[in-house]
């Protein structure tokens, strides 16, 4: 499996490739929501994935760190994760976007 060590201000942390099953149960999260909680979901996915939040469920499937850990990091650390997990799995993250902003697209049609 591909990783990258990054090295923080007080340790090294080593980022690896996210596994299918690891994604497949973050958006299992989605399961048994209504259409229109899901809808709402699609709308925001995009903007949470980029965000805080969404970034640190990330971190944790492809790090050993914990939500609590990466949210005391700095944010010169924090990037320096962000960016090693975006170049580990550059195509989840072309493909969730490039989704999303179709489904966003298909969305605003719907509501003209």
């Amino acid at each position: 499996m591909k990783t990258k060590k990054v090295q923080l201000e007080d340790r090294e942390v080593e980022v690896r490739r996210f596994l299918a099953t690891q994604i497949e149960e973050f958006f299992a999260e989605d399961e048994g929501k209504s259409d229109k909680e899901k809808q709402a979901f699609s709308l925001v996915a995009d903007v949470v994935v980029g965000g805080f939040k969404g970034t640190r469920k990330f971190l944790t499937l492809c790090t050993d760190l914990s939500e609590g850990e990466i949210t005391k990091l700095d944010m010169e650390e924090y990037s320096l994760l962000v960016e090693a997990m975006k170049e580990l799995n550059p195509n989840f993250f072309a493909q969730y976007r490039s989704t999303l902003t179709a489904m966003g697209r298909a969305l605003e049609k719907i509501g003209e």
